[in-house]
């Protein structure tokens, strides 16, 4: 676990290592895509608490906005098992599943709910290396996503990536089917977090075609209203 390549980068095929014994060690994998003719938007994260050996698994469809009960699936579970995964090979109880080949360049990406009205089946395809987020200079001590590039206390290293792919599949909610053929980002990030009391971090992504995407970060410290930190 937390080996490197020989460029200093994260091995995906392994978790990055935990602060000895911080029970608040969080490790994410987020693979988002969109079907834009229906306005359908899809959210997949998985927030592995590497010390407690469970995970955090989240699916979130919508096609309006509004509240939680007004999207087409919300499906949250905590304290999943992790069981024996590795990062770029997992399959959960949540019905959720990732499997590399190899990561980061491709993933396959699936879920099935236990209610039986969702599943999705789609492949990202990376259009550039995995980006870490000190590229370019942070001249604010905003809190939010920007955190995660703060020095690490210790030994403990952290840090925050973000990809562009490519996404191809199939998605069906209840009789309807949809083509999924878009492009979108992956994040990947690692750090000691807690579950209360944590800024919200925003993030936005503009895809023009395959060749340019902006990505901004952003902290929300008043509801509503959002300061961007970097992009």
């Amino acid at each position: 676990m937390g080996e490197t390549t020989e460029s200093g980068g994260p091995r995906y095929a392994d978790f990055q290592r935990p602060a000895y014994r911080d029970s608040r060690w969080l490790e994410t994998h987020y693979y988002g895509f969109y079907v834009p003719e229906h306005g359908i938007r899809a959210h997949l994260r998985a927030a592995f608490r590497l010390n407690q050996g469970v995970v955090f698994s989240l699916v979130a469809i919508y096609s309006r906005s509004g509240g939680v009960l007004d999207m087409d699936l919300w499906d949250s579970q905590m304290h999943v098992p992790l069981g024996s995964n590795r990062y770029s090979d997992f399959r959960l109880d949540s019905g959720m599943a990732f499997r590399g080949h190899p990561a980061s360049k491709a993933v396959s990406v699936t879920f099935r709910s236990r209610c039986g009205r969702v599943s999705l089946e789609t492949e990202h395809e990376a259009l550039m290396p995995p980006a870490t987020l000190d590229f370019t200079e942070v001249s604010t001590d905003a809190a939010g996503f920007a955190s995660f590039l703060r020095p690490p206390q210790g030994d403990t290293e952290i840090g925050h990536v973000d990809q562009t792919y490519r996404v191809r599949g199939r998605l069906r909610i209840d009789d309807d089917h949809y083509d999924v053929d878009c492009v979108a980002n992956h994040d990947h990030s690692w750090s000691p977090r807690a579950e209360f009391k944590s800024a919200c971090g925003i993030f936005d992504n503009i895809h023009f075609g395959e060749d340019l995407t902006l990505f901004t970060m952003g902290s929300e410290e008043t509801l509503g209203q959002t300061s961007i930190t970097h992009a």
